[in-house]
């Protein structure tokens, strides 16, 4: 296996190294931070690989006390890369720990890794909530993240114990007693926003969006669903074409039993992988008679080819572009209700190699949509909307069981609280 080299990208002017079938970026080519950056991956490179680089040595001389910044090295590649991910691809844990180390690395990495104890670790917090403006539940969540990264160095034998066990005297933020702001509330999205919206959408998503509403499935399990994934469905041959149009999206209501010896009724999907598979959870999605008629015609494939691709080259949604699309969606939705939409965030690049700039400006899209006063909601207040609904017609356990939480109380942060009942029982006793 031959060590990656330091190439340059010739129509951007920018340097890039290659491994692993992935390609990073370091900059503009020639300059000591991309070189430096360089020589950071290939120890990375090397590190995940068991080689040796001539001339380097992957960890630091033990005359000096290791630094924050080689611990930061030696967390990502001996754990991070290999711990979070599934099936071989890496998690989206993998972005959040490269997010909040990224900006530790930038405050102390030159600082002996002995060193950092729990004033630093609250002055990175600071740093999160004045510069970041990082929300409380994203603040203690890249905590976290710090305070792992020192427990796996004290089970290394990379810091003493005691440097993790006095970060951990720093309690986490609390809503009402910081100046951190509360984390946003995530609503379920009315089914009249959803049908209003449906009207905007590619063929493909609005049969995503519909088949998402009525089961409750998460973002990503609606984007892998194949024929091999579902018990009880029909095979391609009693599968039915595929059309541009699908039926609309109605009101839960229990269905109308089945006649003895008619085909089984539920068909269960039983995703590949799913978000709480390292628990030991099992998962299912319940697929009834509504969403089976919206499911059906996209049976007639191989088994495992996905349900939703795209057509080309049987290329499939993500989450990312599947929550893209809705909100393409909603720009067209928020156009014919007379509001100009926004231009995009990044400005062309005057000159090859340069990083793009943020427009003058320019606002995030929700903010944008709110203040305009237009729909907006994303793929995930779906499985709120579900929640709410199915509290409300049958009970907090069922509710668990379909959405796939392990925990209640988990379930009761997607279920919208029913003000009726409260104020149904205020008429009546107050």
């Amino acid at each position: 296996m031959r060590t990656p080299k330091y190439r340059l990208h010739k129509s951007s002017g920018r340097a890039l190294i290659e491994f692993d079938g992935r390609r990073y970026w370091l900059g503009k080519h020639g300059t000591a931070e991309s070189k430096a950056r360089f020589k950071a991956k290939v120890a990375e490179w090397a590190a995940k690989h068991g080689r040796v680089i001539e001339g380097a040595s992957p960890t630091r001389p033990t005359a000096g006390p290791v630094l924050v910044k080689e611990l930061i090295l030696r967390f990502w590649s001996e754990h991070v890369t290999e711990y979070y991910k599934k099936h071989g691809r890496p998690t989206t844990t993998q972005n959040d720990i490269r997010t909040a180390l990224k900006t530790l690395r930038r405050l102390y990495g030159d600082t002996p890794a002995v060193e950092f104890d729990q004033v630093r670790l609250d002055a990175y917090r600071n740093e999160l909530i004045d510069v970041r403006r990082n929300r409380i539940g994203t603040v203690n969540y890249r905590i976290n993240h710090v305070r792992e990264m020192f427990r796996w160095g004290a089970e290394k034998k990379i810091v003493p114990a005691s440097v993790w066990q006095e970060l951990l005297t720093l309690k986490n933020l609390k809503p009402g007693r910081t100046r951190a702001e509360p984390n946003r509330r995530v609503p379920p999205v009315a089914d009249q926003v959803i049908e209003q919206t449906l009207a905007h959408l590619p063929p493909i998503v609005a049969v995503m969006v519909r088949f998402q509403r009525l089961t409750g499935c998460r973002p990503g399990e609606v984007c892998s669903l194949r024929p091999c994934d579902i018990e009880g469905a029909p095979g391609p041959a009693q599968a039915t074409p595929a059309g541009d149009e699908a039926p609309p999206v109605l009101p839960l209501r229990p269905a109308p039993a089945t006649a003895k010896g008619a085909m089984r009724a539920i068909w269960i999907y039983r995703p590949e992988g799913h978000k709480t598979e390292h628990h030991g959870i099992e998962r299912r999605v319940y697929i009834g008679p509504k969403a089976q008629e919206i499911l059906r015609p996209y049976l007639d494939r191989p088994p495992e080819a996905f349900c939703f691709d795209r057509g080309t080259n049987q290329k499939r949604y993500a989450p990312g572009s599947y929550a893209q699309a809705i909100q393409r969606g909603l720009k067209r939705l928020a156009k014919s209700l007379g509001h100009k939409p926004p231009k995009p965030p990044f400005a062309k690049n005057a000159k090859p190699g340069q990083k793009p700039r943020r427009r003058k400006g320019w606002v995030p899209p929700r903010s944008w949509f709110e203040s305009v006063g237009a729909p907006y909601w994303t793929p995930n207040q779906i499985r709120h909307t579900k929640a709410t609904e199915l509290e409300a017609t049958f009970d907090p356990d069922a509710a668990r069981v379909v959405l796939g939480h392990g925990d209640q109380r988990t379930t009761r942060i997607y279920a919208e609280r029913d003000f009726a009942r409260a104020e149904e029982v205020a008429r009546q006793i107050g």
